[in-house]
């Protein structure tokens, strides 16, 4: 399978460069050049397959090239170790995907990169540096995902005083190979010095560099895991569900577009961001103003420029042979995340995390429009104890965070201002 850069369908790279890049030369997404969607017998037989099975059969044409039967399925049993939860609440399925090591839906994709690059890096002699901008869940997945993976080191760059404490200590108490960096700025500056360093040639001339953010084909195809894996657990194909999807960066997005594109039988699409709406305007208007960042209670989707937005673009057009479903987009207050977690564990018994009421809170007004005939799954991106204070301060409870991978304080960690040239000299003291 070879893969392009959003930007130039022309130039196509293996899928061993496409990960080892993360991001294309001229700064583009790369994107695999055909999608080779799952056969007819794979999903009239998908409820019969175990989780090992879906995951190997989804994944193999993507990124089995160049590894070994025996290397691809060290990878599979990896990922295979974080399960999939299905969990009926009212009139909806919620697709827990928290139930990794550092409790966030990126634990999956995070496990897969870092058991790839270990099988790639068996056979290297240089160091592997790995740049993440985070918001705050990223962070602390490709940490523990990647800590103590020989011959790669991990450089996270989080925005100063704007990730819980959980998320902090998941990011910084590790140390090791992984190194992390407090940026006084926002998660947007963050990865505008991610970004800069990958385009720097200097740079990447003394030193390997790679992404493990979902702009990383690595990090984003295989979080589509988890769409199908949730589809399989509540239905038999081929009946269609809509899923309803926490949006930031868009990668959790894009993932699930790549899962329709590979088959899944889907009703519509519905999106939900936080005040930070740029998604939302772009559905409704084919375009976003860029406006200033606000802090919001759904802080890991406090992204004003989404990555990922062009890997939407291209899913969703008829070059792909995909005819696009319905999608949806809705922009939820602070006051009506925490009202939708209130009402949903006074009603319920079930407790939200800040992200996944964004999806609740969306699905609430679409059903007011009456524009959801399809039985929906809605995509939850975090355990909620991982914003233990703010969870106990909005329902009155008291309690501590089940276990996640962490190692004590956040002592691991070097504060940096916003700028370039600095950042720049400190990758450059990690040369061989």
């Amino acid at each position: 399978m070879l893969y392009y850069s959003t930007r130039n369908s022309r130039k196509k790279v293996s899928v061993r460069m496409a990960v080892e890049l993360g991001l294309a030369t001229d700064g583009g997404l790369f994107i695999p050049e055909e999608l080779r969607p799952l056969s007819t017998p794979f999903w009239e037989s998908l409820h019969t397959y175990s989780y090992p099975d879906i995951v190997w059969n989804m994944m193999y044409p993507f990124f089995g090239d160049g590894l070994s039967a025996a290397s691809f399925q060290r990878v599979v049993d990896r990922v295979c170790t974080i399960p999939i939860h299905l969990v009926a609440v009212e009139d909806r399925w919620i697709a827990e995907l928290f139930h990794g090591p550092t409790l966030a839906f990126k634990d999956i994709g995070a496990s897969w990169m870092a058991g790839l690059l270990g099988e790639y890096q068996q056979h290297e002699d240089q160091e592997l540096h790995i740049l993440v901008a985070t918001s705050g869940d990223t962070g602390g997945a490709v940490a523990a995902a990647f800590h103590q993976v020989d011959g790669i080191r991990v450089h996270i760059l989080y925005p100063k005083g704007k990730v819980s404490e959980l998320q902090e200590r998941q990011i910084a108490g590790l140390g090791g190979n992984i190194q992390s960096l407090a940026i006084d700025g926002t998660f947007d500056d963050c990865q505008t010095l991610v970004k800069k360093a990958f385009l720097d040639p200097a740079l990447r001339q003394v030193l390997r560099m790679t992404s493990a953010n979902s702009i990383n084909v690595a990090r984003w195809i295989p979080q589509s895991i988890s769409y199908i894996e949730s589809y399989r657990q509540c239905t038999h194909y081929p009946e269609k569900r809509s899923f309803v999807v926490p949006c930031g960066n868009l990668g959790n997005l894009s993932a699930g577009l790549f899962a329709e594109a590979l088959g899944l039988p889907i009703g519509s699409w519905v999106a939900s961001t936080n005040e930070n709406d740029s998604f939302v305007q772009f559905l409704h208007h084919g375009h976003s103003e860029s406006k200033p960042l606000v802090s919001t209670l759904a802080h890991a989707m406090d992204v004003g420029n989404p990555n990922n937005l062009d890997r939407v673009s291209i899913l969703q057009c008829s070059t792909w042979n995909i005819s696009p479903k319905p999608m949806r987009g809705y922009c939820i207050s602070d006051s009506d995340i925490q009202n939708c977690i209130q009402t949903v564990y006074n009603n319920h018994g079930y407790i939200l995390d800040p992200h996944t009421a964004t999806a609740w809170s969306a699905l609430d007004m679409d059903h007011k429009m009456n524009l959801h005939p399809h039985q929906t799954i809605l995509m939850a991106t975090a355990h909620p104890s991982k914003f233990i204070e703010l969870m106990n301060r909005i329902l009155g409870l008291s309690g501590n965070t089940p276990h996640a991978k962490q190692s004590g304080p956040y002592n691991h960690h070097q504060l940096l201002p916003q700028n370039y040239p600095m950042f720049k000299d400190y990758l450059l003291s990690w040369r061989q």
